[in-house]
């Protein structure tokens, strides 16, 4: 459950964002309301989404390193699957490597 500090925090984010969205030359907001209901609706999916996973986190048999490495190879083996399957959007520059970019040892390092 949430303390009041915490729902005022939430409150006052809310107004933040009212706020910086609120575009006072044309008095309207700064996107279509359509970019609004889209981000609403990402804000409940991903609400939703912790929610069950801090469930599944919580009451899975499976010990948290394990899901943790599951998640984590499921995820690289979709980004390699994506980089090599996938074709490159920006076509003049289709030949780009990888690593490309990363000649320095500091770069390598970081």
């Amino acid at each position: 459950r949430f303390s009041v500090d915490q729902w005022k925090a939430m409150f006052l984010q809310g107004v933040g964002m009212v706020v910086v969205q609120y575009n006072p030359c044309k008095s309207s907001g700064r996107y279509l309301p359509l970019a609004y209901l889209l981000m609403a609706l990402s804000t409940l999916l991903t609400a939703l989404c912790a929610v069950r996973n801090e469930y599944l986190v919580k009451n899975y048999k499976i010990g948290l390193n394990v899901q943790n490495a599951v998640l984590y190879s499921g995820g690289s083996l979709m980004n390699l699957f994506a980089f090599y399957c996938l074709p490159n959007p920006n076509s003049s520059q289709a030949s780009f490597g990888f690593f490309e970019g990363y000649d320095s040892p500091y770069a390598i390092a970081v």
